[in-house]
């Protein structure tokens, strides 16, 4: 069972923007590989020196498909596709609170694994379901997708405890693509230790290095 937060649309864009939160959609920028965000401009937003981005036609049109989205991964696999949360529901990191995310959906994961005939693996558990619509299908590959969308999902993972997560992804008019992922620990071991000392910076106000990106 997750445990979800339900705050109202206010409180969760304070949450997002605040210097003492990192969400999963700002881990990507964090770690430099977010092509449309530096860390430099996230930092400013976070200490109160920028106004946040408020979106434009393409996010508007991201969230409006995401239902549409859902609908075609249903279709496509069978998978049961769960809204539990809402547009603002928020669930921590079980050690780190301090990061957050805002799932799109979940889906009751189940598959099992047989070694020469013999059942070696099985799992049945909810997992993340991230949607995403591009037009042009930038970062957009046959089984790769943009970093920072890999990363967004690794936090999901591990904000609510699955070892697999999935994104599908509209792009353009071609066939929805759908890409399955392993938790990876080390990485996110990775991803909090950068996370920690962005967060460090934000919170005494100390402008960082801005190389501090690699």
């Amino acid at each position: 069972m997750i445990n979800f937060e339900h705050p109202k649309r206010k409180e969760w864009l304070k949450l997002h923007h605040d210097r003492e939160h990192i969400t999963a959609s700002q881990v990507g920028t964090i770690m430099g590989v977010n092509s449309f965000e530096s860390p430099e401009s996230l930092w400013y937003v976070k200490t109160g020196r920028m106004a946040p981005f408020e979106g434009n036609t393409a996010t508007t049109l991201g969230h409006a498909l995401e239902s549409t989205i859902g609908k075609l991964y249903k279709a496509k696999t069978g998978h049961k596709v769960k809204n539990p949360a809402g547009a603002y529901g928020i669930v921590r990191h079980p050690d780190h609170p301090w990061l957050l995310s805002t799932l799109d959906r979940t889906i009751q994961y189940q598959g099992c694994v047989h070694t020469d005939g013999v059942l070696t693996d099985e799992w049945d558990y909810e997992a993340p379901l991230e949607l995403k619509w591009s037009l042009n299908g930038y970062g957009f590959g046959e089984e790769t997708m943009p970093l920072s969308y890999e990363l967004q999902l690794q936090v999901q993972m591990a904000c609510i405890g699955a070892t697999r997560g999935v994104l599908a992804a509209q792009v353009g008019h071609g066939e929805l693509r759908i890409y399955e992922r392993e938790f990876k620990p080390r990485l996110m071991e990775k991803v909090i230790k950068k996370c920690e000392e962005f967060r460090r910076l934000c919170l005494s106000d100390e402008r960082p290095e801005f190389a501090f990106t690699h």
